[in-house]
């Protein structure tokens, strides 16, 4: 994965890492990608966004598995997400970062929308850290599909001195755009950065979780959403 325009990738919202696969080990997988197209490697062990996740047994002694095991210490969900061309995502952010492993594709990028800035994603074996709290989307212009391993990060398991537990939810409009545009974003610097929320957990419609009492007042609560105190 590189950068255009020549944005240094480690200044943003991809960071380059230390870890990576074999160009080997990733066409060695490339077979259930394209006939299985969008699925799960992983399994829940217990908390969605807390407790680590597990190869799934039917992957244990394949390429997946040097894979898998290419990332350190316990981690999230792994997916393989497939972006047909030509297409993009509508704009959102995510609660928990991501490791990102591009697997195939020709013409592809992630583009942070705040910088404005377009991250080519290439065929190159390295694990790359984003930053999924800021307001992103990604497209595919190519001749061919866009496949890539997305593992989450787990959510720290933050200390709450006075907790309150909250619910926030809505039935009406294009609640998914609203949710990704105004509340993702805080989410994830509430939880991984200022660390003033806790036991994460989705709803029909949206999410619940736990926040310092006094600090209820400073959720950007979206228009169409309601949030209720439980």
């Amino acid at each position: 994965m590189y950068t255009v325009n020549l944005v240094p990738v480690n200044m943003h919202m991809i960071q380059n890492t230390k870890y990576t696969v074999s160009l080997d080990d990733i066409a060695g997988v490339m077979g259930d990608v394209y006939d299985i197209g969008k699925f799960d490697i992983s399994e829940q062990t217990g908390s969605f966004f807390y407790d680590p996740w597990q190869l799934k047994s039917e992957f244990l002694g394949t390429a997946w598995e040097t894979i898998w095991n290419s990332l350190p210490g316990p981690k999230g969900q792994g997916r393989i997400i497939i972006l047909e061309s030509p297409s993009c995502y509508t704009s959102h952010a995510d609660i928990d970062n991501r490791w990102h492993l591009n697997l195939c594709g020709d013409e592809a990028y992630l583009i942070d929308l705040e910088k404005e800035e377009m991250f080519k994603t290439v065929l190159d074996g390295k694990w790359y850290d984003m930053d999924a709290g800021v307001p992103h989307t990604a497209m595919n212009i190519g001749a061919e599909i866009r496949a890539q391993l997305v593992v989450r990060k787990l959510l720290p398991k933050n200390i709450i001195n006075d907790p309150q537990h909250v619910r926030i939810a809505g039935v009406k409009g294009n609640i998914r755009y609203e949710f990704d545009k105004h509340l993702s974003p805080w989410l994830n610097r509430a939880a991984n950065n200022t660390k003033i929320i806790s036991n994460v957990k989705v709803v029909k419609q949206g999410i619940e979780f736990d926040i310092e009492k006094g600090l209820v007042p400073l959720i950007p609560v979206p228009q169409q959403m309601e949030l209720v105190i439980l």
